[in-house]
């Protein structure tokens, strides 16, 4: 094997070769590799084909996928038995061949040998091309494939088709167009449940079809019942539906709504029984479908996750060679490799990944790298990252799906870095971490590179070393991650780096401080105070400008997300919140007072009665809704799983002798209002959710009296009597909250009963759920109200009207 001269004196000296009816993809190929070696050896678009038109036809040759040509020279190209996306690069005298096991191939191939010349795609934005008028190729043999079959990343930062291409990821969150090699395709992705059998055309006719939960069919925070035959039938023609509609998609997804709430009928219970997990009835049920969808698409898959309360493989069903199993990671570490620290999700996650091995090697993971809570906090999930993308190959899995920040405008922590790191990591897990990213921080930071290292190595290091702290998907600025003089110390190199670079390289620095910035006030922000007529923080003057400052900076980079799901508005509200001085309103009825708060969407914050405060304060530990919104009584709107308004916003006001009027105008036309009144010791609240707009808006109307009443015990009026729920039989914590549906509902009443007093919540209008739940910490009692979730059409309302009184109890009183 010979050097290939490819330029010269910056006029380029190689041919590109393209067999007979080359497809549009290696088409591209070819154009890629002319339009970068051009740029490497320093000369116009159009040089390379004047110096073919100088009878270059004796110079070096490059032959894209001609094996024709390769078997002729020697290569044993049958031999290679190249996978679809793997790759040859071999110099044979005077010529390069490049073959690909496909077009997708090929132009990995391409990309893999200008990398080898020392291109780099960092981002869209910012790609290294170096400067080479006299270029020269040693000799090569290599043969290349990835690591898994699918690759993918759901990150803002890596979200451009020829980045990602380049990057040599192919999975389905970027659209990539087929004479750009195209990607693996989806005909459905994920929580699909709904998506094929929809509650609004089903649910009134066959309750059925969905989760029987504590004896009561549902499909709010449901799934659907994976034993009734006519769900399998019905998902099964759905499915087969999309494959027709959708003949470039390669997988369909089956998969179980974003929420827990199997179904716990006989049958499923019967199952679940058998196979030791919920994730019985469900491999059943996608096995059957794709016994039936395999029979006319016998290349099609079926995808389905294991997810929350499905993690755990059955003891007896085996996935269908057509269905892949795709772990979820959510509630583990995101700071060790699985198994190397005691956090007992990650142990359980890493047990169930062995489980499903034995089961199936054709499993997918999903793993988690960002904070959804707080997007710009700092994230030491590097060694984490390629750690156990390295357990994922040594255990046979198939693909992997990154999910970082991917919403639109970006901006999470080292996003960007992050997504050019996992492009590498899932190509070739073997390869070294640290000097990827060093190569990307050098050309993305320029001077500031040793200070952002500095910074990552700060946070990295104290995961390595405190093996009981684990960085999780949730965490808040009060997190141990950010104890001691952690924030200052990377503070000030940020600060340092700051000074030593201008422009680009300057905000990407100034992204990063932000985060700390941002760790440090929400650290620093005190509890709330009521003095008379202002409910405020102790947070001075200076604080409340480096907030200003911070939320004008983030507006100027172009953030739309510093939480996943919120809007920036959203957030900014709260933050700006949680640092200012709130008017408070007073209704007073004799000895009894209600402080409300419009500024803090307009919630009840004290209730005075009978000498004692009876709604619970703000709870800084919420994981919920953020300090100094939670608590009290407050009033929210859904529109759709996780997006909610109404609980945040600021309130107009206006009174009229004792009553209060609070309003406010959301997202899609609504409008929310309340009018209270304290009267003769009941306070009477009523509430309209109308639609001002010109569409109808999917909503559910809710509310939330959460009770400081440790002990009580609730009773609960239905069709069928009182039922009583002692304080001891509540589970903690509002995420194990009882949801009472249908006959369990209150049927316009419900009531606490503590220490000698009654507090009753009597009411009219379209509930059909109550939530029912405690936290014990905080001695706090949740009576939480909602609508059924339907469409409002334009102009037409919700109203519901409660009347909540404190009375002392008789003792014969039940």
């Amino acid at each position: 094997m010979t050097t290939l001269l490819l330029a010269s004196g910056g006029i380029p000296q190689a041919q590109i070769v393209l067999p007979e009816g080359a497809s549009a993809a290696e088409e591209y190929a070819a154009e890629e590799l002319r339009r970068h070696l051009c740029a490497i050896a320093g000369t116009g678009p159009y040089a390379w084909a004047s110096s073919r038109a100088r009878g270059a036809d004796s110079g070096p040759v490059i032959s894209l996928n001609d094996r024709t040509s390769a078997a002729e020279a020697g290569i044993d190209v049958a031999g290679l038995a190249l996978g679809p996306e793997a790759f040859h690069l071999e110099t044979r005298g005077n010529t390069l061949f490049v073959l690909g096991g496909s077009a997708r191939g090929l132009l990995y191939g391409v990309y893999d040998l200008l990398e080898s010349l020392g291109c780099r795609w960092f981002t869209p934005e910012l790609t290294h091309i170096p400067y080479r008028p006299t270029c020269v190729l040693p000799p090569i043999c290599k043969t290349s494939a990835p690591a898994f079959e699918f690759r993918d990343m759901f990150n803002w930062e890596g979200s451009d088709p020829i980045w990602w291409a380049r990057n040599r990821m192919n999975g389905w969150y970027t659209s990539v167009p087929e004479y750009m090699g195209g990607q693996v395709g989806y005909g459905l992705f994920v929580h699909t449940f709904y998506t094929l059998l929809p509650p609004q055309e089903f649910f009134t006719e066959h309750p059925e079809y969905y989760s029987e939960i504590d004896g009561v069919r549902r499909h709010e925070q449901g799934q659907i019942c994976l034993t009734n035959d006519d769900v399998l039938r019905l998902v099964t023609e759905r499915v087969l539906e999309r494959m027709r509609a959708y003949p470039r998609a390669t997988i369909f997804s089956v998969s179980q709504n974003d929420w827990e709430g199997p179904c716990q009928c006989p049958r499923c219970a019967a199952v679940v029984a058998e196979e030791g997990s919920q994730s019985g009835p469900l491999i059943r049920f996608v096995n059957a479908i794709a016994e039936a969808t395999v029979r006319e698409f016998p290349d099609k898959l079926i995808d389905t996750l294991a997810y929350w309360y499905t993690l755990d493989a059955p003891r007896h069903a085996v996935p269908h060679r057509n269905v892949r199993v795709r772990l979820c990671s959510i509630n583990c570490c995101q700071g060790h490799e699985y198994g190397t620290c005691d956090h007992k999700e990650s142990a359980r996650f890493l047990r169930a990944l062995d489980d499903w091995g034995r089961l199936t090697k054709q499993m997918y993971i999903w793993h988690y790298c960002t904070n959804f809570r707080n997007y710009p906090l700092p994230m030491p999930d590097f060694d984490e990252i390629h750690d156990n993308i390295k357990l994922y190959q040594r255990r046979g899995v198939y693909g992997v799906f990154m999910q970082g920040m991917g919403e639109e405008g970006g901006g999470a922590e080292s996003m960007a870095l992050r997504a050019y790191v996992i492009s590498k990591l899932l190509w070739n897990p073997d390869q070294p971490v640290w000097p990827l990213i060093d190569e990307f921080l050098a050309a993305y930071y320029g001077a500031a590179a040793p200070h952002a290292r500095e910074y990552l190595d700060l946070f990295h290091a104290r995961v390595r070393e405190e093996r009981t702290l684990h960085p999780s998907l949730y965490d808040r600025a009060t997190s141990p991650l950010f104890d001691g003089d952690i924030l200052p110390r990377a503070e000030a190199t940020l600060a340092a780096g700051e000074q030593l670079v201008r422009g680009a390289e300057r905000r990407r620095v100034r992204l990063l401080r932000n985060g700390l910035i941002f760790a440090r006030l929400s650290r620093n922000a005190t509890r709330f105070q009521l003095d008379g007529d202002s409910y405020r923080s102790e947070a001075s003057p200076v604080e409340r400008h480096a907030v200003a400052q911070l939320l004008r900076d983030y507006r100027r980079m172009g953030i739309r997300r510093l939480r996943e799901g919120e809007s920036f508005d959203a957030t900014a509200l709260q933050l700006n919140s949680r640092f200012a001085e709130h008017p408070v309103l007073w209704l007073r009825d004799g000895d009894d007072a209600v402080a409300i708060v419009p500024n803090l969407a307009g919630r009840l914050l004290e209730w005075h009665a009978h000498d004692r405060q009876w709604l619970a304060p703000p709870d800084l530990e919420n994981n919920y809704i953020a300090y100094p919104m939670s608590e009290g009584y407050t009033e929210m709107v859904q529109t759709g799983a996780y997006t909610f308004f109404g609980n945040t916003e600021r309130y107009r006001h206006r009174r009229n002798g004792n009553t209060i009027e609070v309003v406010a105008d959301l997202a899609c036309g609504l409008r929310l209002s309340r009018r209270y009144r304290l009267c003769d010791g009941v306070l009477s609240v009523e509430s309209r959710l109308r639609n001002r707009g010109t569409a109808p808006v999917q909503v559910a109307w809710g509310a939330g009296l959460h009770l400081l009443v440790s002990g009580a015990t609730t009773f609960v009026l239905t069709p069928e009597g009182v039922t009583s729920i002692p304080w001891s039989t509540l589970p903690d914590g509002l995420g194990a909250a009882r949801i009472l549906e249908g006959g369990h509902c209150p049927a316009g009443a419900w009531w606490a009963d503590v220490d000698g007093y009654r507090v009753t919540v009597s009411f009219t209008g379209p509930i059909t759920r109550a939530i029912l739940g405690k936290i014990e910490r905080t001695d706090t009692l949740a009576l939480d109200l909602r609508t059924e979730s339907h469409p409002l059409p334009p102009n037409e309302q919700v109203i519901v009207r409660q009347e909540l009184r404190i009375e002392k109890r008789m003792k014969d009183e039940g």
